[in-house]
């Protein structure tokens, strides 16, 4: 709860600074109301590994340890899914609407058209542009006006990228309790958690925002680059696993041969 707490707060910094200069002070406290469902969808994933060092005190788990692991990795995904399915969209929609009326003022009463990041992930999979993908309508003029709407993959590039973001906590438990299976100490141990949980945050958001990059040099599909990032980060943790596991046996060996 720290950790989100602590994550939140620096995610929604730099919008509280923008927020003071443009807004009139009693309108402030709602906007920062708007604002904080968006912020612990962002901080919430990466604070939740933090649960890991507190479930697991030895590098050999036992059940219990394992079951509690399992029901925290349900719950932080289920919350991941109401918070990017429907509570984000609709808190971030809202935030237009006050912050553009608080603007304007008397001379607009009605908010900006919502966004595809305003539509919750029902919204998105029912996205005309998905089913004229999926079903031609018959009608070339309908099927082209659709097409002329930059087809389908901004859906698709959405849709995986609030999957990416819900499935997000998964892959840090996993990572991190794969991490504490080793003893600490040694250079191959996991790193301490005011290192790693930094890193991790880092290096997910930055492989997030060049996904589009990251799918160009693996040869997929543009809308699916988002996804590639949670995958790219199980791969390489399976890559230092494998390395730890090897500086383990070298000192085992060792160990034996030089008693």
């Amino acid at each position: 709860m720290i950790w989100t707490s602590v994550i939140t707060a620096l995610t929604m910094a730099p919008f509280v600074i923008d927020l003071q200069s443009k807004i009139d002070l009693g309108v402030f406290p709602y906007l920062l109301v708007f604002l904080m469902p968006q912020a612990v969808a962002i901080a919430f994933p990466c604070a939740i590994t933090t649960i890991v060092d507190l479930i697991r005190t030895a590098p050999e788990s036992n059940r219990e340890e394992r079951i509690a692991a399992m029901k925290v990795a349900i719950a932080s995904v289920t919350l991941m899914l109401i918070l990017c399915g429907w509570a984000f969209p609709a808190a971030n929609q809202q935030y237009r609407v006050t912050a553009s009326r608080a603007v304007m003022g008397a001379t607009r009463n009605f908010g900006p058209a919502r966004g595809l990041h305003e539509l919750s992930i029902v919204e998105l999979v029912q996205d005309d542009r998905l089913v004229a993908q999926r079903r031609p309508s018959g009608d070339p003029i309908y099927d082209a006006w659709m097409a002329s709407r930059a087809g389908a993959e901004p859906v698709l590039r959405e849709i995986s990228q609030r999957f990416s973001l819900i499935l997000l906590p998964i892959a840090l438990i996993w990572m991190r309790w794969r991490a504490l299976r080793l003893p600490r100490g040694r250079w191959y141990s996991a790193l301490p958690l005011l290192i790693s949980a930094p890193v991790t945050v880092l290096l997910f958001y930055s492989l997030l925002a060049q996904s589009r990059a990251l799918a160009d040099v693996l040869f997929a599909p543009r809308w699916s680059g988002p996804l590639l990032a949670p995958t790219l980060m199980i791969v390489g943790a399976l890559v230092i696993d494998r390395a730890r596991q090897a500086g383990l046996k070298t000192r085992l060996y060792a160990q034996r041969t030089n008693p």
